[in-house]
């Protein structure tokens, strides 16, 4: 996972306004005609939110609020698809994420509502309760929420540790490599959150996605690597894979899970020393190709 930069909010007031509105259906009113004090109501609850940093409590369910209030503002997060009145919403969220913060893995098309919308009703179109996930992160949270050591990261409110706590087992079977991925039990990370980074992990099934990710990623690695120990040996495939870790840490970040991968490899001595070649064959005729 990886931490996001909190929006910005300068339209609260202006977005519950054009979310919450009272219409005449088959001839009855329907919806609710927002207050300026229910505004003011909203934008405090929003604000008691970013104090509790997303964390659950029963005020935010909204329980004090009129239940067609509360309703409309549910329904309001439908007018954030498409051309519809509140689409900045979610363009605003989305147009600056490219992976999903989550997992890594792929891209960040969704939002998801951090405190379930079905349960967090006027927090349905608040900015900061609305992550950017893929698909699959998304449905695998579903509408859980957690609470304490499981509660769900917060991919703008939870700073995740400065130091390296992901971290990578390899091991070599029958040619092919098994991968499993976990925190490090030695990185000095706080009690409490290494329980919510194993949590994460369980939670969206990360180390099970990322080691099928991680033996397709390398696959596209196979000739690079082949080369590298047909030129000089141990020392080249050790050399390619710590600078492929250094691009790769750059262009995600640190505790993504192909720098942790790369970094890991670079030090198994069985898989670079020759373990590569049974691992990640690549056809002699391409090889010599390319050798000369």
């Amino acid at each position: 996972m990886r931490n996001l930069p909190l929006p910005a909010r300068p339209k609260d007031s202006d977005e519950l306004e054009i979310g919450v509105q009272q219409y005449r259906y088959a001839g009855n009113l329907r919806g609710h005609q927002i207050t300026d004090a229910e505004v003011n109501q909203i934008v405090q609850l929003y604000n008691d939110y970013d104090h509790q940093s997303g964390m659950t409590s029963e005020p935010l369910k909204g329980a004090a609020f009129p239940a067609s209030l509360v309703n409309e503002i549910y329904s309001a997060y439908g007018k954030t698809y498409g051309q519809k009145a509140l689409s900045d919403i979610r363009n605003d969220l989305l147009k600056s994420v490219d992976l999903c913060p989550t997992c890594g893995i792929n891209a960040a098309k969704e939002l998801d509502h951090h405190l379930p919308r079905s349960v967090f009703k006027p927090l349905a179109i608040y900015r900061r309760n609305l992550v950017p996930m893929c698909h699959d992160c998304n449905s695998l949270k579903s509408n859980d929420y957690g609470a304490g050591a499981d509660a769900h990261l917060h991919a703008y409110f939870d700073t995740l540790p400065d130091v390296e706590y992901l971290d990578a087992s390899i091991e070599i079977r029958n040619d092919a490599l098994v991968i499993a991925f976990s925190i490090d039990i030695a990185a000095v990370v706080p009690v409490e959150m290494r329980e919510r980074l194993v949590a994460h992990l369980r939670r969206f099934q990360l180390p099970s996605r990322w080691n099928d990710e991680a033996n397709s990623y390398l696959s596209s690695l196979s000739v690079a690597l082949n080369v590298a120990y047909n030129a000089t040996g141990q020392d080249g495939v050790k050399s390619f894979l710590r600078k492929q870790a250094t691009f790769e840490r750059v262009k995600f970040y640190e505790n993504h899970w192909r720098p942790v991968l790369l970094s890991v490899l670079a030090d198994h001595d069985e898989f670079t020393d020759g373990g590569v070649v049974a691992a990640l064959p690549v056809p002699d005729d391409i090889l010599n190709d390319l050798i000369g």
